[in-house]
């Protein structure tokens, strides 16, 4: 257990890999990613993903992808690695994760396949709450923690 865990008590948790976006509700939110249990070592699961870089010559996502891939090293002792807002709904943006377009979604890849389970905590809101609350949690999570979430931190 992590000091920060209070910041989520209110939040509803699913298995991010069996979650159906259908389960969730269809109003903004905030929402964020924790670790339920680590798989791979970081540095086996960067060397995977440089081997599949390798493979194409295609310059401007192997930088895309490197950036977000290179994030996995601020994984840490917290299991919260991603605190984010969903102002439209949540499901939208938990299908923006599955594929659609989501800053996190290389490095949740990464660790999926690599045989870690990741959770998704979710808390309903209003839209004008969304980014609001997300800032809070956010800074709070800085307040404790002395860093932003790892695959948040730039």
């Amino acid at each position: 257990m992590c000091k920060c865990n209070k910041l989520f008590t209110d939040f509803t948790w699913k298995d991010l890999e069996t979650l159906d976006p259908k389960e969730l509700p269809d109003v903004p939110g905030v929402y964020t990613i924790r670790i339920k249990q680590k798989g791979k070592p970081i540095s086996e699961i960067k060397q995977h993903v440089e081997n599949f870089l390798k493979k194409t010559n295609w310059k401007p996502f192997k930088q895309y992808v490197q950036n977000r891939i290179s994030r996995l090293e601020n994984i840490g002792g917290c299991p919260i690695i991603y605190i984010g807002a969903a102002p439209n709904t949540l499901r939208g943006r938990y299908e923006d994760l599955c594929g659609r377009r989501h800053t996190a979604l290389y490095p949740i890849l990464a660790l999926l396949t690599a045989n870690w389970k990741l959770q998704l905590g979710y808390k309903q809101t209003t839209k004008t709450e969304a980014k609001q609350t997300e800032q809070k949690l956010k800074q709070k999570y800085q307040q404790t923690h002395k860093t932003l979430p790892a695959l948040v931190k730039r």
